[in-house]
């Protein structure tokens, strides 16, 4: 079991990035993913988060997010439903951003996350955060869509011993999936 689990966990040796991409989940992501940003990996931080009821910015305060007020002022412009966010601290500021929820609730970040790049064409390496045995999974998404122009490490927020056999089976899922994924999606991938 070991074995398996460790091949799951492919996370790389730390590097300097220009951002901080945290995959929506445990807490223990966020966590690290700031940790991250405090020790000086990177300047800015992408939080995913997913909520079923309406976002509530006060749940991030034990998290220690730089210009905590700010991110607090952005609260009165979320939408008052449920829903995939992106929250972007860019060093100075903080801006939220609703997503369409979709399956594959990985593939879908992922793929907003490619969006996001195409707009933000500054942003030249990324350090992305998840559970250790999640990063395997990531990072072959990771691969299947995001520009390869753009320098993607990957870094385990905690090690999960637990759901293994669930996330063999989702792997093998997502591996179908991108696949037989459309042509046109994955030509989007050059650089913007």
């Amino acid at each position: 079991m070991k074995l398996l689990r460790d091949w799951l966990v492919c996370s790389d040796p730390l590097e300097p990035a220009d951002l901080i991409f945290v995959l929506a989940g445990r807490r223990s992501r966020k966590t690290y993913g700031v940790d991250l940003l405090h020790d000086g990996w990177a300047h800015g931080l992408l939080l995913s988060t997913f909520r079923v009821v309406p976002l509530d910015l006060s749940g991030f305060a034990e998290l220690r997010l730089p210009a905590w007020p700010r991110l607090l002022e952005l609260q009165s412009g979320i939408s008052s439903e449920g829903g995939l966010f992106f929250l972007h601290y860019d060093g100075d500021s903080w801006h939220a951003e609703r997503l369409a929820v979709r399956p594959l609730g990985t593939l879908n970040e992922v793929a907003h996350f490619a969006d996001w790049l195409r707009r933000h064409p500054k942003v030249r390496s990324v350090l992305v955060v998840s559970t250790g045995s999640h990063l395997r999974r990531v990072r072959m998404c990771c691969r299947a869509l995001l520009p390869r122009s753009i320098r993607i490490l990957f870094a385990a927020g905690s090690r999960d011993n637990d759901r293994l056999i669930a996330e063999w089976a989702k792997l093998f899922l997502y591996w179908i999936v991108l696949a037989i994924l459309p042509k046109r999606l994955r030509e989007t991938k050059t650089a913007p």
